[in-house]
C-alpha cells in the first residue's frame, strides 16, 4: 500500500493548548461534524500522542487508524509515488463546496505537480509533514494533512477530508496526530489555517479544544 499509485476508478468510489487565529464566521449551510466530548477528545488526545511517540515515526511509519464507525484507514506520510493518488483524491474526493475551499493545492491546473514535488520534497527533507489517510480496500488516499514550517517557532496546521470520510472522527484523528508532532518538537502554538466560508473545519478545530 504505502506510496503505491491507486487505481482512480476505484477511488471514485465511496469505501463504505494551542492558538487559533481570528476565525471569521459564516451563516452558510454545511454539513457539521458531530459533537465530540471532552472524553472523547482527550481519549484520541492521548492515543494519537502514543502514535507519535518522540516525534520521529511520524517522518517514516505508517499507523493503522480506526474511525468513529469502524472503517479503517492507513496514515503515513505523503509520498513521492503519491501524485496521481492525491491528485484524484482533490478531483473526486473532495466535492462541490469542499474542493473550492481546500487550498492546499491548485488541483485543477498544471501548478499542481509542482506543488505536490515541492510538498513530497519538504516532508522528505522534514521542512514540512505531509500526511495522507489511505483506503485500506482500494488504496485510494480519503484525507490529507499538514504541519508546515515544522522547525519554525509556529508551525501552520491544515486538514482536507474527502467527503464520503466525513463525520466518521478522521479529521479530529488527523488533526490530533498532527498537533502532537508539534507538541513532541516543543511546540507550543499553532497556526490552524482555513478560509473564511469554511466552517465546517472551524467547528472541527472547536470541538477538539481550539479557541478564536
Amino acid at each position: 500500500l504505502v506510496g503505491a499509485p491507486a487505481d482512480p476508478a476505484v477511488c471514485a468510489e465511496p469505501s463504505g493548548g494551542p492558538v487559533l487565529g481570528p476565525l471569521e464566521r459564516d451563516s452558510e449551510h454545511v454539513r457539521m461534524p458531530p459533537l465530540a466530548s471532552k472524553a472523547y477528545v482527550d481519549e484520541h488526545r492521548i492515543a494519537m500522542a502514543d502514535l507519535v511517540n518522540d516525534g520521529e515515526s511520524a517522518w517514516s511509519s505508517s499507523s493503522p487508524i480506526e474511525t468513529d464507525d469502524g472503517r479503517l484507514c492507513i496514515l503515513r506520510p505523503l509520498g513521492k509515488r503519491d501524485e496521481e493518488n492525491l491528485y484524484h483524491f482533490g478531483i473526486r474526493g473532495l466535492a462541490g463546496l469542499s474542493h473550492d475551499l481546500s487550498t492546499v493545492y491548485n488541483w485543477s491546473s498544471d501548478g499542481f505537480i509542482a506543488e505536490f514535488g515541492a510538498s513530497s520534497t519538504n516532508t522528505f527533507n522534514r521542512h514540512d509533514l505531509h500526511m495522507v489517510a489511505v483506503d485500506p480496500f482500494g488504496g485510494c488516499i480519503v484525507a490529507h494533512g499538514f504541519l508546515r514550517s515544522v522547525q519554525s517557532d509556529v508551525p501552520e496546521l491544515g486538514i482536507a477530508v474527502a467527503e464520503q470520510w466525513r463525520s466518521c472522527g478522521l479529521g479530529r484523528r488527523m488533526l490530533l496526530f498532527l498537533e502532537a508532532v508539534g507538541v513532541a518538537a516543543g511546540k507550543t502554538a499553532i497556526e490552524l489555517t482555513t478560509v473564511q466560508h469554511n466552517t465546517t473545519a472551524q467547528h472541527v478545530f472547536e470541538t477538539v479544544g481550539y479557541e478564536a
